[in-house]
This record gives C-alpha cells, structure tokens and sequence, in this order.
C-alpha cells in the first residue's frame, strides 16, 4: 500500500510536471523547468563563471598590449 502525502498548492510552484500528449510522448515545459530553484542556482553559476572568465580575458588582453 502505497503512502500518498499532499502538499498544498504553495508549496508546488516550483515543481515540473511531466505532460503526456495524444501520441503518448512525455515531456516538461521548458518554463516550469526554467522556474525550478536548481536550474535559477545553476544559471546564478554559469553567469559567474562566464562573467569571471571574460574580466580574466579582459585583463590578459590589456597586460599583453602594454
């Protein structure tokens, strides 16, 4: 017997749901996934990284015309 929990509808904004459509193919919208606090977290760090490497760039660059 399986143990079901409920959860208010609060607490599931920031989950995907998986669609099936009329051919039985499954997929997420990319939004709910966009939405998800590990995609939001995981984009926060490749902005950084990606803003980090191009100062780094920036800087080597200006090292090697002086």
């Amino acid at each position: 017997m399986a143990i079901i929990k409920q959860r208010p509808f609060h607490d599931m904004v920031d989950y995907a749901r998986i669609r099936v459509g009329s051919r039985g193919g499954a997929y997420i919208p990319s939004e709910e996934i966009a939405n998800l606090p590990e995609v939001r977290d995981m984009q926060q760090r490749a902005a950084a990284i990606v803003g980090r490497t191009v100062k780094v760039q920036i800087q080597q660059k200006a090292k090697e015309k002086a």
